[in-house]
């Protein structure tokens, strides 16, 4: 085929005792550039894999450039293009690979779908949308729904909110700086003169316990993951204009949101029973990753009713910031407790869609 680029993509390492060792995958990138491919995108796993056959999309208690390794090894034995693939989403981590000579190109997957706009804000310098490595998108789709995304509610739906921008030239106030404040307020930030509010002294609400809990949507938890998210979006929001007042909480002072045409309540759920300073307690000493513990915690009861029958919206708690000729809009868990993905898609929503 003279006239045309042909890219043989092939799992080098099967990790598991009988499949295919990476002594073999490598001699097959090397016949496969010999016979002709213009290139060889290297990957690794399989459906089989052991300890488990998530390797083959390395979830969030992977390390960043999963496979990079075997991409630089079967580089130095081949004399075409070798493209690298599994979590290089991070921007300074795919410019490395590229740079220091250990692939020619990156392939991104899951981080397209969390940040469609990744390239032309990495050449900008702009933050980006971190993918979490959680798998959802993957995981519901094989499930039959269609692609979604737990930090991009667009994806799946761009048809809705293409051409969307939201409000303008408001004066918008934000209660809280968790997942679902974060992304209100970064894609209303430009338009607007945003202030996100955050009773604790630093960003991130409900989030960073997540962080802490043995699982997150189906995989195994890494908080680095998370938090890597967090910073982000603070960062996102600050480049946007958004100014952060922490440790701060204007429903004790409400004469701080005098000067504001829309409050944005995005304050999260809160424990029933007084249960949750039990629950921080043994997320923040880790507790919870005991190995009994965590099964505990893995259980898809109690999973259940620590997201939404143990939890309920602090939205009810507000009703006195209604005023006249100010508008009040509720996001993610305020309005209702659940998970991740459904606030902070309710956050585009209001963010986009809501004019």
């Amino acid at each position: 085929m003279p006239d045309l680029g042909v890219v043989y993509r092939l799992s080098v390492e099967d990790f598991f005792p009988g499949g295919l060792p990476y002594s073999e995958g490598r001699q097959i990138a090397v016949w496969a550039a010999a016979a002709g491919a213009d290139a060889l995108h290297v990957t690794a796993g399989h459906y089989r894999s052991l300890p488990s056959a998530q390797i083959v999309l390395p979830p969030m208690r992977f390390p960043d450039a999963t496979f990079l390794d075997f991409a630089a090894d079967v580089k130095r034995h081949v004399g075409v293009p070798v493209i690298a693939v599994g979590r290089l989403g991070d921007p300074a981590t795919a410019a490395e690979a590229v740079a220091s000579g250990k692939a020619d190109f990156i392939a991104l997957g899951r981080t397209l779908v969390a940040e469609p706009q990744w390239v032309d804000k990495v050449r900008r310098g702009a933050p980006i949308r971190r993918c979490l490595a959680c798998n959802t998108c993957i995981n519901e789709m094989r499930g039959g729904a269609r692609i979604g995304c737990v930090v991009n509610g667009t994806a799946g739906r761009e048809s809705l909110f293409a051409g969307r921008r939201g409000p303008r030239g408001e004066r918008i106030a934000v209660l809280g700086a968790g997942p679902a404040g974060l992304t209100y307020a970064s894609l209303v930030g430009e338009d607007n003169s945003v202030t996100v509010f955050e009773r604790k002294a630093q960003a991130g609400g409900a989030f960073r316990y997540a962080g802490k809990a043995p699982m997150f949507q189906d995989v195994e938890t890494d908080e680095t993951s998370l938090a890597r998210y967090i910073r982000d979006m603070v960062a996102a929001c600050e480049a946007n204009g958004v100014e952060f007042r922490y440790a701060t909480d204007p429903t004790v002072v409400p004469e701080l949101l005098a000067p504001f045409d829309r409050i944005v309540l995005a304050t999260g759920a809160e424990y029933r029973f007084g249960s949750g300073p039990l629950v921080e307690w043994l997320l923040d000493r880790s507790i919870a990753r005991a190995p009994g513990i965590a099964r505990l915690f893995a259980w898809p009861a109690l999973r259940d009713w620590l997201y939404y029958r143990a939890r309920r919206g602090t939205a009810e708690r507000f009703a006195h910031l209604l005023q006249p000729g100010r508008r009040v809009t509720v996001i993610g868990d305020a309005a209702r407790a659940g998970k991740s993905k459904q606030a902070i898609a309710s956050a585009f929503e209001a963010a986009l869609l809501d004019q």
